[in-house]
């Protein structure tokens, strides 16, 4: 019999869009979560002609197609775009719990009306020999966030190059690098199919590293207490909303949240007027906090950025 927190974690029913080969869907499976797999082309299915029944997935993951958001294509389709869309009207649709999006670090933030949200990168040298930076963005109707593990590098001598879709090594050695342990089975699909369908997949350790952060901070698990029972209502975010934990008087988890505060800040200065309020309506409780706690600090004659 299974233990009684994998029997719980299988009665959380997740959809997976935009699959391919599903290593971000497995990578769930592996933690416990019981994983649905939408439409996609490789299937003949488009995800346009997909509508989900309400209140029946717990959450929804998935990486819409990067090519028009990668800084190596210089023609943009719009297709990115339209797929970007095609997964907020799923989630709407389908009304689940929490969401995850998976993508590059140059996708446009994905605001659901009705969630919280969050946005966070991973790298893949964090957890093993290999060099991948993903985006991640994640909504919660409750607006809880997640703090995934940020492991140390591996140390490792040397790091092997990023996967890619047009990936020069071999087969097999591209299924582990994604984390497999044995190359999958493709029949249908010739050298190239499969090399691509592997370089677009989400790593393995990446997808793992943040299944089990929603399993112990959302759900609780059988071996963890929960993320709320761990730190209370005291809890303190990064102000850049990655979601990050922050301690004592810091506003920012790294100094590459910071940077990256700053950046959406100055961005706000080159919108038109119609932009700039809808932004400002956005950031406004944010900035309000920063301030006044920037404002304390200054009479305690401490930096308030730290």
């Amino acid at each position: 019999m299974a233990p009684p927190g994998l029997r719980f974690m299988k009665d959380k029913l997740i959809l997976s869009l935009f699959p391919g080969v599903d290593l971000f869907g497995r990578a769930f499976a592996a933690a416990g979560f019981c994983v649905v797999r939408g439409p996609d082309l490789i299937l003949c299915d488009d995800i346009r002609d997909f509508h989900p029944a309400a209140g029946k997935f717990d959450g929804i993951i998935g990486g819409p197609p990067c090519q028009d958001f990668s800084g190596l294509k210089r023609i943009k389709t719009g297709y990115g775009l339209e797929m970007l869309k095609e997964f907020q009207r799923v989630i709407k649709e389908a009304r689940p719990n929490w969401w995850l999006m998976e993508n590059v670090s140059s996708v446009p933030d994905c605001k659901i009306d009705g969630f919280g949200w969050q946005r966070f990168e991973l790298h893949l040298s964090w957890y093993r020999d290999c060099t991948r930076l993903r985006h991640f963005q994640f909504g919660h109707k409750l607006d809880m966030q997640i703090d995934v593990e940020k492991k140390r590098p591996v140390g490792a001598d040397s790091y092997h190059p990023t996967v890619t879709a047009n990936d020069r090594r071999s087969f097999e050695a591209m299924c582990e690098l994604q984390g497999l342990s044995a190359p999958l089975e493709l029949p249908d699909f010739n050298l190239a199919g499969k090399k691509k369908l592997i370089g677009n997949g989400v790593p393995m350790e990446l997808g793992h590293a943040i299944a089990m952060a929603i399993k112990e901070q959302i759900y609780g698990s059988a071996d963890a207490k929960s993320y709320l029972d761990l730190f209370g209502g005291d809890v303190r975010r990064c102000k850049c909303e990655c979601g990050r934990r922050v301690y004592g008087k810091a506003l920012y988890h790294s100094s590459t949240c910071r940077s990256k505060a700053r950046r959406r800040r100055a961005a706000l200065a080159h919108l038109d007027e119609e932009e700039l309020d809808f932004e400002f309506n956005c950031w406004q409780e944010n900035f309000e906090i920063e301030q006044n706690i920037s404002t304390e600090w200054e009479m305690d004659g401490q930096d308030g950025e730290i």
